[in-house]
């Protein structure tokens, strides 16, 4: 057992034998809730997230370690698909991080971001929409348009539009984003390339502009396979790729391959 994980687990059994007496409780709570994460269990993250929340010193409230525990809960609640929970957490997180600084500020628009995929999620446009524009006024003000933050909310934004089926709104975003990360993004990972990728062929898709829509997904398929195709990002993009085959260009064949490859 590495040092790490002993020290982990210790930490773990302390806070649950006993209640922590030092002025640090919060900090032994939000050690724990981290190995919680790291087990891949969120649930139990969050109940210790929480408790170092009420035992930080009040001279802690809204500093940086106020916001990170809360970034943390907000997280948490995410990676369990506890979406409800999720909002109100980032919801909070945005509050702290403004009263704290500034809107203007990258953490800010980061969080304006996530509010916008949870809304979009939970099929709340409207809010979804003005979030995203907001997360994407801030970026642009800090970075510029020619950045990978900007290039997100451009993603989202279109993402957003295509699922209202706004698709003259979409389109030029979702164009956008790509060209950036194209230029910009590092080698060793384009993932988030490929993501835009997919999300303009599903546009081009529900227009009925299949031939655009095949050449993105290929390109998409191509930078997942990477030099391991064992990967469910692969096998999505083999997926979606033969959904286009077998129900909008009858290409069986190319298809039935497809959904084999996947399996």
């Amino acid at each position: 057992m590495s040092f790490k994980v002993t020290t982990a687990v210790f930490i773990i059994v302390f806070v649950v034998w006993g209640q922590p007496v030092s002025s640090q409780a919060w900090r032994i709570y939000s050690d724990s809730a981290t190995y919680f994460i790291n087990q891949k269990d969120p649930e139990k993250a969050i109940e210790y997230f929480k408790k170092a929340k009420t035992v930080i010193p009040q001279d802690s409230i809204l500093t940086d370690t106020y916001i990170s525990i809360n970034k943390s809960i907000a997280d948490a609640f995410y990676i369990s698909e506890d979406f409800e929970s999720a909002i109100p957490a980032y919801e909070n997180l945005r509050y702290a991080i403004a009263s704290l600084y500034s809107e203007l500020n990258r953490d800010y628009a980061w969080t304006c971001n996530m509010l916008g995929v949870l809304f979009n999620k939970t099929g709340q446009f409207d809010s979804a929409q003005a979030i995203h524009l907001r997360a994407k006024e801030i970026r642009e003000k800090l970075f510029g348009n020619n950045h990978l933050a900007y290039a997100q909310s451009c993603n989202n934004l279109g993402a957003l539009y295509s699922d209202m089926g706004l698709w003259d709104n979409a389109e030029p975003l979702l164009l956008e984003a790509k060209a950036i990360r194209a230029k910009i993004e590092p080698p060793a990972d384009r993932s988030p390339y490929a993501i835009t990728c997919v999300g303009l062929a599903n546009l081009y898709r529900d227009m009925g502009q299949y031939e655009k829509a095949e050449l993105l997904y290929l390109e998409a398929k191509d930078i997942r396979a990477g030099t391991n195709k064992e990967n469910a990002e692969y096998a999505n993009s083999c997926n979606i790729l033969a959904d286009l085959y077998n129900n909008y260009l009858q290409q069986y064949d190319k298809a039935e391959s497809l959904y084999l490859e996947a399996k």
